[in-house]
């Protein structure tokens, strides 16, 4: 399963639940995916969070910004 996250913002008690409950799928052996797309300053925030190291110890595949819509 793939769980995409859009507008992720900073220091969310919604995106700490989320990785929480995340990690604990993961830890069970689920096949699960997270995929959060925002600003790179709520993105920063969010992987430095104190609550949230699981984050820094995933596989992360970072993308080129899309293009402006021309």
């Amino acid at each position: 399963m793939l769980i995409l996250t859009d507008e992720v913002q900073a220091n969310s008690e919604h995106i700490r639940q989320l990785v929480i409950a995340y990690q604990e799928l993961i830890g069970q052996g689920a096949d699960l995916a997270l995929s959060m797309a925002g600003l790179p300053g709520a993105i920063s925030a969010t992987l430095n969070d104190h609550v949230l190291t699981f984050l820094n110890r995933a596989t992360k595949v970072r993308l080129a910004p899309s293009p402006s819509g021309r």
